[in-house]
């Protein structure tokens, strides 16, 4: 693992999501060291959710950012990524190599969904008031489900090539549209088939990871995609 921080005495033991997953991103961890990583990070036996500014009250809410945790065990314990930070701990799951985790992990927002929300929060819980409830910055799962589940990422600029990789996982069916300059790309897909839709100036090359299906390169038109 790679430690938050250190000081004159040396390394301190703290471990987080937020610095393991900017250790892959950035390189600075090398790749035969992301599985234990990854392996470790998101083991939700360990994960802790650290107190956040709306846990702190007197009028002193930033102070939170330089308290350490509290009941926190340093050696078995890890720091769970908030909202805004859990797009780079995808991300560097994605890097590692397992895109197939992302469709669960976005599922940490659904209490958000339960509590009859139609934007995302700043945080993971937070009483009405004390923060954000409709924060860009938290809603990476808007990203995460297009480009990595529905497996839709653009190649060229303006969408003029793109890939459709859909990954399934655990998941039977996906279904989504996604906004180009020439129109919408819309994928409707179960394990045995479905229906592709790409616009005209849009040329897609389609491939499936994990499902028994034809894929190709197709452009302007409406697809069946069969085994």
């Amino acid at each position: 693992m790679y430690v938050d921080a250190a000081d004159r005495s040396g390394p301190r033991r703290r471990v987080s999501q937020q610095t393991n997953a900017a250790a892959i991103l950035s390189g600075c961890a090398p790749p035969d060291r992301w599985d234990a990583i990854l392996d470790h990070i998101l083991d939700e036996r360990r994960l802790v959710r650290t107190k956040t500014p709306p846990d702190i009250t007197g009028g002193r809410q930033l102070v939170v950012q330089w308290l350490e945790p509290e009941d926190f065990d340093e050696e078995e314990q890890v720091v769970l990524a908030q909202p805004f930070f859990a797009h780079f701990l995808h991300q560097a799951v994605v890097k590692a190599g397992r895109r197939q985790l992302i469709a669960d992990l976005c599922r940490r927002w659904w209490p958000q969904i339960e509590r009859g929300n139609t934007t995302f929060e700043e945080y993971w819980d937070a009483a009405p008031g004390t923060a954000s409830r409709a924060h860009a910055w938290s809603a990476t799962p808007t990203y995460d489900l297009v480009a990595h589940v529905l497996g839709v990422m653009p190649t060229a600029p303006g969408y003029a090539t793109v890939d459709i990789r859909p990954l399934f996982g655990n998941l039977q069916r996906l279904s989504g549209k996604v906004p180009t300059p020439c129109g919408l790309i819309e994928v409707d897909m179960s394990r045995d088939g479905g229906r592709l839709s790409v616009p005209h100036g849009v040329t897609a090359q389609v491939a499936f990871e994990d499902a028994d299906l034809v894929g190709g390169e197709v452009s302007g038109g409406v697809f069946t995609v069969g085994k």
